[in-house]
């Protein structure tokens, strides 16, 4: 930012051929919407999205997911994990994961088919409200 000003200050009053204002503010149409503080892909309530990152983000297909055990001690949740990609603006990675929550602590957990990777919800508030609202979507208490 120092070497711009200088760069500006430099020129004086030559006009530049292009402002810097207009060329910084460029229109970004984003592939998905918030409703009710929850993103879902291009609002599609199916498709909620607990992580994103600069080129793709990652959700669950709500439409696959189904309760696999609900007993006094443990609720596990079974549903299809989904990568979209904001280059190709498509799902190009569909997986098999799992929400598991221990009901006497009320701790859950999404963990990956084939894999010894789980999230904690307690530590990221986007993958705590999709697994609630996944919850009410299946109407599980």
């Amino acid at each position: 930012m120092m070497v711009l000003a200088l760069t500006v200050a430099s020129l004086g009053n030559t006009n530049l051929p292009i402002s810097f204002e207009r060329s910084t503010s460029i229109a970004y149409a984003s592939p998905w919407q918030e409703i009710d503080g929850i993103l879902f892909w291009h609002g599609d309530m199916n498709y909620p999205i607990y992580d994103s990152g600069n080129k793709f983000c990652n959700g669950l297909d709500l439409s696959s997911a189904y309760v696999a055990n609900d007993d006094a001690n443990e609720l596990i949740i079974k549903v299809a994990s989904v990568n979209f990609s904001f280059a190709d603006d498509a799902a190009v990675d569909y997986g098999k994961a799992s929400f598991k929550e221990d009901k006497r602590t009320g701790k859950a957990y999404l963990c990956f088919e084939n894999s010894s990777y789980c999230l904690s919800t307690d530590r990221q508030k986007r993958l705590n409200d999709v697994y609630y609202y996944l919850k009410c979507y299946l109407q599980v208490q």
